[in-house]
């Protein structure tokens, strides 16, 4: 929820973004625009050459007239006249810091100028409800987010969004929130008789423990949650996060309004000390052309060992790419992954996963996915391992499955012509757009990865 101002600046007021970077230059942008997003990299439409800014780092968007400026889940956040924010409106001469580079906020007039009394009205005329906790306005787009949590016909704002932590499930006594988006949610537990931390994955779908029919979509995503469990009992290698245990808990959400019995599918995993390749590069920059080959090499050893037992992971993209503090690469996230023989879940034209790491024919069919879809998406990951930018940068489906069809796959020595020529070569094999074009085998992507690291 944004944190509302007394007198929100409206968009005639505010006219332009100053920015002083660590080394004291100052950078002037215009907001001649409805949305700019900040960040490191050379897509944004304000580029921050700065190690604390990540790549996509936060975004200022109009609100009904009013600007407000949102984190994108960045590596060193945001803060707005000395706090920390999550999404909050601006008034003229509001200022803060993004890491280590200091904003501020400017009127057309060059000061504070006096706002409309009634500003603050109109910010809450906007569509929203009221957290149940502590009563806040949350709006809609904080749910599409998963910044605030919807349970039932109760809601949850962003801090007060995990009511379970404190609670315990089948022996896991939940102390932090490792995930927060989305119904599914990743805790932290302490296993109640070998004290070990486990990773504790949950479905907060809000399904009554009374045989109530699922609506179709909570339905689907239950099935997901289920497979996702049984694909990782499958699978036993050092390079693919290990399942302990899962079921149903059974238990009650005092929070509800009234108190509600609900049915809660769980399972439990290792706990993976580290963090992913998504905040990795984001956070210190991308990594050195042999670390990055040498993981994608163990990835694909992963891969292959899925492939063998009939799982196509289907969501490969850097957050997904653990990276344990001890070394090597750990796979995560198979709720997308598709397990052969299993009944079709997802329809024709039903794109899984955000644009910039899906081969055209997963974009178009998701269920005739095979282990070169995984190829092409490590492929694109590997890029941006490499380069800190999407292949591809765009966030539109239908702009990026046109260009992922049309344009030949990006080469990485056009933004690092110091890397060899033939690193270009595999990636432009491992993204080739017709998947007859790409390795054959992972053992044959391996072999290539591998030489390149000699």
């Amino acid at each position: 929820m944004p944190d509302q101002p007394p007198n929100p600046a409206p968009r005639a007021e505010i006219t332009r973004l100053s920015f002083r970077l660590p080394t004291g230059e100052i950078l002037q942008f215009v907001l001649d625009r409805p949305a700019l997003r900040i960040g490191r990299s050379r897509s944004n439409e304000i580029c921050l050459v700065d190690p604390s800014i990540s790549g996509r780092h936060a975004d200022v968007s109009l609100h009904d007239g009013y600007w407000a400026l949102r984190d994108l889940n960045s590596r060193n956040g945001i803060y707005v006249n000395g706090t920390r924010k999550h999404l909050c409106a601006l008034r003229s001469g509001d200022g803060g810091r993004l890491g280590r580079v200091s904003f501020r906020f400017e009127s057309s007039g060059g000061g504070d100028t006096e706002t409309d009394p009634g500003a603050s009205t109109t910010f809450l005329e906007r569509p929203h409800v009221l957290c149940c906790k502590c009563r806040l306005p949350i709006f809609e787009d904080l749910f599409a987010t998963g910044q605030a949590l919807r349970l039932g016909e109760s809601a949850f704002c962003p801090q007060c969004r995990h009511p379970l932590l404190g609670k315990e499930v089948a022996g896991h006594r939940l102390d932090d929130v490792l995930d927060p988006i989305g119904p599914v949610l990743v805790f932290r537990g302490l296993h109640a008789k070998t004290g070990e931390p486990r990773a504790v994955k949950l479905l907060l779908d809000g399904a009554p423990q009374s045989p109530q029919p699922i609506p179709t979509e909570e339905a689907i995503a239950r099935t997901r949650f289920l497979r996702e469990a049984v694909c990782l009992e499958l699978l036993d290698h050092p390079g693919i996060v290990r399942v302990h245990e899962g079921g149903i808990w059974q238990h009650q959400f005092e929070e509800l309004s009234p108190p509600t019995w609900v049915q809660t599918p769980w399972f439990a995993m290792e706990y993976i000390d580290g963090e992913n390749l998504l905040r990795t590069v984001n956070g210190r920059g991308p990594l050195p052309a042999a670390e990055a080959v040498r993981l994608a090499s163990l990835a694909a050893e992963a891969l292959e060992h899925a492939a063998s037992k009939g799982v196509v992971h289907r969501d490969l993209r850097p957050a997904n790419f653990l990276l344990p503090r001890s070394g090597g690469v750990k796979l995560i996230n198979f709720g997308l992954a598709k397990l052969m023989g299993a009944p079709k879940i997802t329809q024709p034209k039903s794109a899984l996963g955000p644009p910039g790491y899906i081969a055209a024919e997963q974009m178009e069919d998701p269920s005739k996915a095979d282990f070169r879809s995984d190829l092409f998406s490590l492929g694109a990951v590997l890029f941006f391992a490499l380069t800190g930018e999407r292949p591809i940068e765009t966030d539109s489906s239908l702009d990026y499955l046109q260009k992922v069809r049309q344009t030949p796959p990006p080469r990485v020595r056009d933004l690092l012509p110091d890397l060899p020529e033939e690193l270009d070569v595999v990636l432009g094999k491992m993204m080739a757009r017709d998947p007859r074009s790409r390795h054959a085998s992972y053992a044959k992507l391996r072999k290539d990865l591998d030489r390149l690291q000699k």
